[in-house]
């Protein structure tokens, strides 16, 4: 049986995202979330996967922005 590599596991990852398509589409989405669902503390980073911007809480990434 195959074992899943690093890589894989992380392109799964990011294939479960939403992904926005540009950072300003990722900070309306998280502003929004705030607003509606009171979910304070998202960012946004780039995806180094599928190049896109998704949503996060941590603030690791090189890229991170919080809304």
């Amino acid at each position: 049986m195959n074992e899943p590599t690093a890589t894989s596991l992380k392109d799964r990852s990011c294939l479960s995202k939403k992904r926005y398509w540009s950072q300003v589409d990722a900070l309306v989405m998280a502003a929004r979330c705030l607003e509606r669902r009171n979910l304070a503390g998202l960012g946004t980073y780039r995806c180094s996967n599928c190049g896109g911007w998704h949503l996060t809480r941590t603030d690791d990434s090189d890229c991170f922005m919080r809304a």
